[in-house]
């Protein structure tokens, strides 16, 4: 029995020292192995990966190749692709529309059977739509001057048609052009109100 006592004792204590710092070696890679998989797996994945952030609300690399992909015109989406601020600008607004409307009771309407046969919005652009609607349901007011100063600018390019034949598609265009320009006062307001930030 002592013999065995004296045979451990004469091991020679370089080879567990040696051991011990192969272990740590190995434990620290898979530590770094691990944390590079979490990172690259986890944090790198396009769901994860913010472009912006409205009001708490992450706009991901995911939902804007979604939102591209649902571009028709293959032209326009390289172009995006290439110039993605202007679509990141519009996903933003979209964005800032949506979480009001949800905020003054907005919400998607209920799809049926019959929904899947039409080409039925989706509901968050059904949401938008609706309040837009009641937002700027009543049309703004076009006073005579305004059609009257239109015509004169614009009167070369009425084809001769005398004011009286011309006003209807005169007033149109001028409420629609209000209508735009309220939206745009609207929107302008809602960002600066909003926490908007452009992480890129």
């Amino acid at each position: 029995m002592n013999n065995t006592a004296e045979e451990q004792s004469t091991e020679p204590k370089g080879g567990t020292a040696k051991r011990k710092i192969i272990i740590f070696v190995a434990a620290a890679l898979v530590v770094l192995a691990g944390a590079f998989l979490f990172y690259f797996f986890y944090l790198e994945h396009p769901s994860r990966q913010a472009l912006a952030r409205v009001n708490d609300e992450k706009i991901t690399v995911e939902q804007f190749n979604k939102e591209l992909t649902k571009l028709e015109n293959p032209l326009m989406r390289d172009m995006l692709q290439e110039e993605p601020n202007k679509f990141l600008e519009g996903m933003i607004m979209k964005v800032l529309l949506l979480q009001e409307a949800k905020k003054q009771g907005f919400s998607a309407p209920v799809k049926t059977y019959k929904d899947a046969e039409k080409n039925a919005p989706l509901p968050e652009e059904a949401i938008i739509t609706g309040f837009l609607e009641k937002k700027f349901s009543s049309p703004p007011e076009v006073a005579r001057e305004e059609i009257e100063a239109f015509y004169k600018m614009y009167k070369d390019q009425m084809q001769g048609k005398p004011l009286k034949e011309i006003t209807p598609v005169i007033e149109q265009l001028i409420r629609e052009m209000k209508q735009r320009e309220a939206l745009g006062e609207f929107l302008k307001k809602k960002k600066k109100n909003a926490k908007v930030e452009i992480i890129q």
